[in-house]
């Protein structure tokens, strides 16, 4: 003869099953995978043994929101980088963060003065800077036209504290958007030979020497059909 005790225990762990089973029939009717929180080790045991259900704790949290990237070519935002966003500058401030890190990376290095970062088509070009919530330059880039078909890109700059973050490839390919937009098919750019590889990454290829700058730094003329 059955103990009372027992039954009891045998009806609580035959109840435990019973609301398990109905919990998978409800997964299953309303859409999601019932097998994947089974396989996960989401189901605990009860204090009587039974199986206890968790997936209604799992379904009321909220889905993780995954990283945020930017649609608009003027608020990219790098994965590594969470907080910059890609501007064109224009504010004073901007602009002289901007020009501040061309001469700092591309000038300062050959001791040339400030003013020397920038040329005669400054006004014509188009600019773009990754900037840091912080409001500093990260990274710098300029676009002018050479011909109704023909762009080239000039002052490439990324601070070297930002380096190898994607940010120079981020710049560029921006850059490469835009004088598509304006008509360009061909791109063309000066590199110095230790930024040949991060070009050829791209797509450019080398077609001549071109000057050799600041007494003694070696540049090659690149391109790329767009």
């Amino acid at each position: 003869m059955i103990s009372i005790t027992k039954a009891n225990h045998h009806f609580t762990t035959l109840y435990d099953t019973h609301c398990v089973m109905l919990s998978v029939i409800r997964k299953l009717l309303v859409g999601g995978s019932p097998l994947e929180h089974l396989f996960s080790g989401k189901v605990a045991l009860g204090a009587h043994g039974g199986a206890v259900d968790k997936f209604e704790d799992q379904s009321a949290k909220p889905p993780e929101t995954p990283l945020k990237t930017a649609q608009s070519p003027a608020v990219l935002k790098p994965g590594l980088l969470p907080d910059a966003v890609l501007i064109v500058p224009k504010t004073s401030a901007d602009l002289e963060s901007y020009f501040g890190l061309r001469w700092r990376v591309l000038r300062e290095p050959w001791d040339l003065p400030r003013g020397s970062e920038r040329d005669d088509r400054e006004d014509e070009s188009i600019h773009l800077m990754v900037r840091s919530v912080t409001g500093e330059a990260l990274a710098a880039g300029r676009l002018h036209l050479n011909s109704p078909t023909e762009a080239q890109v000039r002052f490439m700059a990324v601070d070297p504290t930002a380096q190898g973050r994607g940010l120079g490839s981020m710049v560029l390919r921006n850059l490469e958007d835009r004088a598509r937009a304006a008509g360009a098919r061909r791109m063309i750019l000066n590199a110095r030979e230790s930024a040949l590889r991060f070009y050829e990454l791209h797509a450019y290829k080398v077609e001549a020497p071109a000057d050799r700058l600041f007494g003694g730094v070696d540049h090659w003329r690149m391109s790329k059909e767009l």
